[in-house]
């Protein structure tokens, strides 16, 4: 029985540190919030491809980081096209998604100059990864699954091809 207890009281213990620096830590930083840190909102991209740049101070444990695009032409339809693969956090919550695509290639390209396009930070369970896997493989759209979370936004030009 004495065991018990201090089995109980070590893990109550511990418990309570970890607690305790957690609440040091957004004492100190309340305002931190997850956004995307490059490109700055309504930036202009000269060309298809850029890297997108984003923090997430205090990621869930059990969650997905992805970024998606929508065109200003598929906010209606609420379209987005999730980007490559989920973030990779590094330990201070800081990632990137190098090769994140603005529109279409090719004879369609020149119809995507000069739109503006959303680049959208989403939280994504468990359960809609596999949705979002599977988009960002075949670059198809798709509509936001209840479980996903937008974060942040920013807008961005396409100003060349």
């Amino acid at each position: 029985m004495t065991t018990i207890i201090a089995v109980v009281s070590f893990v109550g213990v511990v418990v309570g540190i970890v607690a305790g620096v957690l609440a040091i830590r957004r004492h100190y930083d309340p305002e931190a919030k997850p956004h995307i840190v490059n490109p700055p909102h309504q930036s202009e991209n000269g060309g298809r491809y850029l890297t997108i740049s984003a923090i997430v101070p205090y990621p869930r444990r059990r969650a997905f980081y992805w970024i998606a695009i929508q065109p200003n032409d598929c906010r209606a339809d609420g379209k987005w096209w999730p980007q490559n693969s989920p973030i990779e956090l590094n330990s201070s919550g800081f990632g990137s998604v190098p090769g994140v695509r603005l529109g279409r290639e090719g004879p369609d390209a020149s119809e995507d100059i000069g739109k503006t396009f959303t680049v959208g930070l989403f939280e994504v369970t468990k359960n809609a990864q596999r949705i979002f896997v599977s988009s960002a493989k075949d670059d198809q759209p798709l509509t936001l699954p209840a479980e996903c979370k937008l974060l942040h936004s920013v807008d961005v030009r396409r100003v060349y091809r």
